[in-house]
């Protein structure tokens, strides 16, 4: 049976795992946390570890428990451990997909606004009332 190595940390990853597991393919789904475990449904033809791997101990897994593939569904801001997982792929020589959802665009939303610094945005919260989710970061893909 063919075996796929899932590194998950996103709906699409949850996703990915149910879909797998339905085909011949036995699966086993990597996730950072316990309560990313919880998230992954019990299904024949997968298995589910939590916890975080370093890019050794990945290697470990891919060439010690013989995985075919591996497909890499974590989380878009996540490229230490993308990163990681490609590198553990080259070195191993196993093949690496990477699953990245659509790319949404905030510009255009009514109630988003883009600020160049913080101190616009200080200057720009001033003139607003209610309650507000400020977050902040380089917009640029890497």
């Amino acid at each position: 049976m063919y075996k796929l190595l899932l590194f998950a940390g996103t709906t699409e990853g949850r996703e990915l795992a149910e879909y797998f597991s339905t085909c011949n393919v036995q699966v086993t789904v990597c996730v950072a946390t316990e309560y990313g475990q919880t998230l992954i449904l019990q299904r024949e033809n997968l298995s589910v570890c939590a916890g975080r791997l370093t890019q050794q101990e990945m290697e470990e897994k891919i060439i010690g428990e013989g995985y075919d593939l591996v497909v890499d569904a974590t989380h878009p801001y996540a490229q230490v451990v993308t990163e990681n997982i490609r590198a553990a792929c080259e070195k191993t020589g196993r093949p690496y997909f990477r699953c990245l959802r659509q790319e949404e665009s905030a510009e255009g939303y009514a109630n988003v606004l883009f600020a160049e610094d913080t101190s616009q945005a200080a200057q720009m919260l001033e003139e607003i009332e209610g309650n507000i989710l400020r977050q902040t970061g380089d917009t640029k893909r890497i």
